[in-house]
């Protein structure tokens, strides 16, 4: 890179393409001797110094790279040829610049067309810190680079996409909307619609398989939809969580409705049903926002099965591929997705979530016991500093209510993890809300 350092540089027009372009070539000639970050000499004293005054250098400077900037990094980098000072630069860059990468990336595929971006392996992309101005005055809770030591041929801002099994597509086509979404996000709602499985119709074609699953009154709970959504709305929330399999083929007409006559943005994710046969038999899940045209969708990954007990193993009868998608909808720094259930309790799948940089997760949840999603909530404020809503249903599971109706996760130091209790005081239909910062949650019905 020496000879042809200044040429490359010339293409790098935003702190994000040069962060890039300093990467990839310390990963291309990653030193025998290990990254300086490792070490406790001469290197990283050099390293950490260089860092620095990187950071002092480009803190008041437009993200727009000009010459004397370019010029700046040749002198720092011996013109390419010294691979600490490259991390070094590339390191302090990240550091003052990270806020301004995942619009920088955007910008980027938008500018070649490709408005579903599909990661390859060794591809470099952008994640973000949580966004301080939804929680003024709130100590946040840790950065994920501050808890797991950064790889060294990434930063940490930037990571390299790994194949976790997953077709991995990150979806800018809703950016605008749902940034206006996260950018007056304040409360956040998870709705119960039902009290009890006696609600549902569970179809058994044979013993061993369940599917589909459906409502036994489909008008009557589609009016139960509509008014939780509109109770939601009135209490000023953003983002609306319905549960897994609580949705109607009516449903999303009514609620689209719903939302055009609104002023505002909000997602409502519909919660999830199940469509289709054989292969094609599928558990969906759709979110609206308003005026939006296609729903942004989500098919359930892992099916739910019972085969620990020692009676007959059962499953939720669903056709899962070996290579599942798994699309991730970018808001500049805000990444939103859906996980249904089971998928949110797989450590894999959580991990690959938390991995992309995934900060606004919704979860339609069915589950006779919820004492496991806290812990994965507070997983991915962890690794990510996620807003999480968790939307369980029904209430009443077999002996009693399930306790928490509701989890949801924030990333304020202290209340990572808010659950909403199941009281005996609560009937279906009933509503979950937790507004942004809070430790406490209120249930109205």
């Amino acid at each position: 890179m020496a000879g042809i350092l200044a040429e490359r540089l010339a293409q790098a027009q935003n702190l994000w393409q040069l962060t890039r372009l300093l990467l990839a070539e310390v990963r291309a000639r990653a030193p025998a001797e290990g990254s300086p970050r490792r070490q406790n000499d001469e290197r990283y004293i050099a390293w950490s110094r260089l860092a620095a005054v990187v950071v002092d250098y480009f803190d008041q400077r437009d993200p727009a790279l000009d010459d004397e900037a370019r010029r700046q990094v040749i002198t720092w980098t011996a013109n390419g040829g010294d691979v600490d000072s490259l991390d070094a630069v590339a390191w302090g860059v990240d550091v003052v610049g990270a806020e301004g990468f995942a619009s920088a990336w955007r910008d980027e595929c938008l500018t070649a067309g490709d408005s579903r971006h599909r990661l390859v392996a060794d591809e470099l992309y952008p994640v973000s810190d949580a966004a301080r101005e939804l929680f003024p005055g709130l100590p946040l809770s840790s950065r994920p680079a501050s808890l797991s030591r950064t790889a060294p041929d990434e930063l940490p801002h930037v990571r390299v996409h790994h194949d976790a099994g997953y077709d991995v597509f990150i979806d800018f086509s809703r950016d605008r909307e749902l940034e206006h979404v996260a950018a007056g996000l304040r409360v956040l709602a998870a709705a119960h619609p039902n009290q009890s499985p006696a609600e549902f119709v569970f179809e058994r074609p044979v013993p061993e398989i369940v599917f589909p699953v459906h409502l036994a009154s489909e008008a009557g709970q589609e009016e139960r939809l509509v008014a939780l959504i509109e109770r939601a709305l009135s209490a000023g929330a953003g983002i609306i969580v319905l549960p897994e399999l609580a949705a109607t083929a009516g449903a999303e007409a009514k609620v689209r409705a719903l939302l055009d006559e609104g002023e505002s943005q909000h997602l409502v994710v519909l919660g999830s049903r199940h469509v289709g046969t054989g292969q094609n038999a599928h558990n969906l899940a759709l979110a609206l926002t308003p005026e939006c045209g296609d729903p942004i969708v989500h098919t359930k990954i892992i099916p739910f099965s019972d085969e620990l007990r020692l009676a007959a193993p059962w499953k939720e009868g669903i056709a899962t591929p070996e290579r599942p998608e798994l699309t991730v909808y970018q808001a500049d720094r805000f990444r939103f997705c859906i996980l249904i259930c089971k998928d949110f309790l797989d450590r894999t799948v959580t991990a690959a979530v938390a991995r992309l940089g995934v900060n606004v997760l919704c979860v339609p949840a069915m589950s006779e016991k919820t004492s496991s999603y806290p812990l994965r909530v507070g997983q991915l404020v962890a690794d990510a500093q996620a807003i999480v809503v968790v939307a369980n249903n029904p209430l009443e599971w077999g002996a009693g209510l399930v306790d928490p109706a509701a989890i949801f996760g924030q990333p304020v130091a202290g209340h990572e993890a808010v659950l909403s209790p199941g009281a005996d005081s609560i009937a279906a239909p009933a509503l979950s809300l937790l507004r942004l910062g809070d430790s406490a949650v209120t249930v109205a019905v």
